[in-house]
């Protein structure tokens, strides 16, 4: 009993102990785990710290590289962007997020773009892919877009980064070049002409359709790999082999020979080649060969019915001459040598005839001449010539044409050559009794040529004083604003420039000489006119509002004349608003395609308006309705407009003001000299 209660005790002791061990051990584990808990936050707090750290040092390197460079979340949204990117597209980060559904991407790419970016996000692979994306100017450009994925440790993916590389110029290159290969293509398979490539053996390489064709072959098959050789004529076939052998060797040549066809027809050909060096290497004869059979055959009857011509041509009483297609002289018959006293042998060749000419005509009729044979254009010049019969020069009238083949290549120039000299002399006679006539006219009217003077003038002289003033104030500032100061001066001599110009103008239009007018373009003279203007609009408070077409075709006129109706316009649109208190002194002008392949430009304001009753006097002489004006201006203007084969008009606003207006030809009609002048008179 006793040894029970014993066993009894040491077995509650022993609980006991172990109770006591078990709730140590346990109390030790709750503080080791809350230990571990502090630890993992920490560590989490330490790894959050670094990626902010790593993503704020990506932001830093992708907002310092040169290109346009954004990062992305996980999912694909845009999280950061460069200024580059910013700058390119014009549009803040929000913007940005939306690019999916805004214009960003061009719509035809949109799709595409989409369905590839959709799959490189959810299988975390990189993208590379070109698409078309709106710059901040509406324009779209090609870019490149590479997208690469970074992973934690894990292989978690943290962010994308996107490079956008602008490969528009490439893009253009590439296309450029299709588009020229295409066509070169094109052009070899579709020309009437024998393309061909022949290796130094005579092997045939390349042939084209129309060469295959001239051998009298059905494909370009039966042709390839055939030995040209074959087809030359026996007689032809040396000078042939040597003439490709000098090409493979490096030389360019040009040769005439003979070949039989596969039916058996004989041709006569004509091949341009030079040096193509192959893949492998090798050279190759690249050539083009015509047919030239029928131009023989044609040359043969032109030589025959030349013997036949020239025995018609030594009987007739005019002066005849002949040349061949490259302008030299091979002909001319009796009465002319009579005429000029030469021998044939002395005014054969290309420079023969330039020694009967007159020292002070040889050059407009040389090259008058040149132009003619360059471009197949008939030939007719007025010229003095050595007259024999008196040892002087007479005005002469030479005409020539071409002979051309039925292709159109000139075979030869036929010409004659007419005495006009009493006939000319009489019309000179005539001419100066005329202008002797029309200056009478002119000094009558002296008195108003004398105001206009005044007025043409003042306009340049004013812009003067202004543009001296300014650069005076200029210079005298604290520190003198010497770039100011030096665009006032370039302005100035400008000015300077443009008043002697005037005077010369004027002169010429009293003296009756001719101002020659060029292709100019109209915005271009009308952006000068409001550059001039502009310091003046200013200071009357006038707000100019341009309207200038882009698609505006270049007009044939005198530039400084249509300057000068500009800037009248402009002024008398700026003096019409003077009183305009009650409102903004508007003032539109604008540039515009006319009907009839003419340009019009329409100068509109805010001012007085006009009255039914002066619209028809507006544009007389004298008539003015300022108190300082001298009624000049708009009869000058219209004068030169009409001049220029338009019209100038005013007419009343809807609402305020009036609305001037001028329609001229793009090109006016041209007069019968060689050039295009007019004639102020």
């Amino acid at each position: 009993m006793r040894n029970e209660d014993c066993t009894m005790s040491e077995q509650k002791r022993i609980a006991k102990e172990l109770d006591q061990r078990v709730a140590e051990r346990t109390r030790e584990l709750a503080e080791a785990n809350e230990a571990l808990k502090k630890e993992l936050v920490a560590e989490r707090q330490r790894t959050e710290a670094a990626r902010r750290a790593s993503d704020q040092d990506s932001r830093v390197i992708v907002g310092s590289m040169p290109g346009l460079v954004a990062i992305l979340t996980p999912a694909g949204g845009v999280d950061a962007v460069n200024d580059e990117l910013v700058e390119y597209f014009g549009r803040t980060l929000e913007e940005l997020q939306q690019w999916g559904t805004s214009d960003t991407v061009h719509p035809d790419d949109l799709t595409h773009v989409i369905q590839i970016f959709t799959k490189a996000i959810a299988s975390g692979e990189p993208y590379d892919f070109e698409v078309r994306l709106r710059r901040f100017d509406g324009a779209y450009r090609w870019f490149q877009d590479r997208g690469l994925p970074r992973r934690d440790a894990s292989g978690a993916i943290l962010r994308w980064y996107v490079l956008h590389t602008d490969i528009d110029e490439r893009k253009r290159t590439e296309d450029a070049l299709r588009h020229s290969e295409a066509s070169l293509r094109a052009i070899v398979e579709t020309t009437p002409e024998c393309v061909h490539v022949i290796a130094g053996d005579g092997t045939l390489l390349s042939v084209n359709a129309a060469g295959a064709a001239m051998a009298g072959a059905s494909s370009v098959d039966l042709m390839l790999g055939r030995n040209f050789y074959d087809f030359v004529t026996p007689e032809d076939r040396e000078r042939y082999r040597a003439f490709n052998v000098s090409v493979c060797a490096g030389q360019k040549g040009l040769l005439e020979f003979h070949i039989v066809r596969m039916d058996g027809e004989r041709r006569h050909l004509e091949t341009r080649a030079a040096p193509l060096r192959n893949d492998d290497g090798t050279v190759a004869q690249l050539g083009v060969a015509r047919d030239i059979t029928a131009r023989k055959e044609a040359e043969a009857r032109l030589r025959e019915s030349e013997r036949h011509l020239r025995q018609l041509t030594e009987t007739i009483p005019v002066m005849l001459w002949s040349a061949t297609p490259e302008g030299a002289i091979d002909y001319c018959n009796a009465r002319f040598l009579e005429y000029t006293g030469f021998d044939a042998e002395q005014l054969m060749g290309s420079g023969g005839f330039t020694k009967i000419l007159h020292p002070d005509d040889l050059d407009q009729t040389v090259q008058e001449w040149l132009s003619c044979i360059r471009t197949g254009a008939s030939f007719r010049v007025e010229v003095r010539k050595f007259h024999a019969a008196d040892a002087t020069y007479r005005w002469c009238m030479a005409n020539a044409r071409p002979l051309l083949d039925e292709h159109g290549r000139i075979l030869k120039w036929y010409g004659t050559v007419v005495d006009m000299h009493d006939w000319r002399q009489a019309q000179e006679e005539l001419r100066q009794t005329q202008e002797k006539l029309a200056y009478m006219m002119r000094v009558t009217t002296m008195g108003e040529l004398t105001a206009s003077i005044a007025h043409e003038v003042n306009q340049p002289l004013s812009g003067i004083m202004t543009n001296a003033g300014t650069c005076l104030r200029m210079l005298a500032a604290d520190p003198p604003d010497l770039a100011g100061a030096s665009e006032t001066a370039r302005r100035t001599i400008r000015d300077a420039n443009r008043a002697s110009e005037v005077i010369v103008r004027l002169r010429a239009l009293f003296s009756g000489k001719e101002l020659t007018t060029e292709s100019m373009d109209l915005n271009e003279a009308t952006r000068e006119v409001i550059a001039l203007s502009m310091s003046e609009l200013h200071r009357h408070r006038v707000m100019l509002r341009p309207e200038l077409a882009d698609d505006l075709p270049l007009v044939t006129a005198n530039r400084v004349q249509l300057q000068q109706v500009i800037l009248n316009l402009l002024r008398n649109a700026s003096d019409a608003m003077v009183g305009v208190d009650d409102g903004p002194r508007q003032l539109l002008i604008r540039t515009e395609r006319d009907e009839g392949d003419r340009v019009r430009l329409t100068v509109q304001d805010v001012g007085v308006g006009l009255e039914p009753h002066v619209i028809d006097k507006l544009f007389q002489a004298f008539y003015t309705t300022k108190s300082s004006g001298m009624g000049i201006g708009l009869s000058v203007s219209r004068s030169i407009i009409e001049k220029h084969g338009g019209r100038l008009w005013g007419e009343p606003n809807d609402g305020p003001g009036a609305t001037f207006a001028f329609s001229i030809p793009r090109v006016p009609e041209r007069t019968t000299g060689a050039a295009l002048v007019m004639r102020n008179s």
